[in-house]
């Protein structure tokens, strides 16, 4: 599944209601994406993350692509977002 960065906004939204870095609290995420697409970084042979990184101090959150896929259809199927 190909997640678009309005959908991963939605499900981090829709989860935390606005995540803040845990080192500087601030909300200045960033993350990498490929014509509004997130790009998918492969960790091990079986795992496909999502890298976010706080744009203020730097620090680095992966999420697992596989759940957060399966939450983002859940969503939408609910029509929760």
């Amino acid at each position: 599944m190909q997640i678009s960065l309005a959908d991963w906004t939605k499900y981090l939204n829709f989860v935390t209601n606005g995540l803040d870095c845990p080192i500087c609290r601030r909300q200045k995420w960033e993350t990498s994406t490929t014509d509004d697409l997130l790009d998918e970084v492969p960790v091990a042979p079986d795992r496909r993350m999502i890298f976010m990184r706080c744009g203020y101090c730097g620090h680095v959150h992966f999420f697992d692509r596989e759940l957060v896929e399966d939450r983002i259809r859940w969503i939408k199927a609910n029509r929760l977002s």
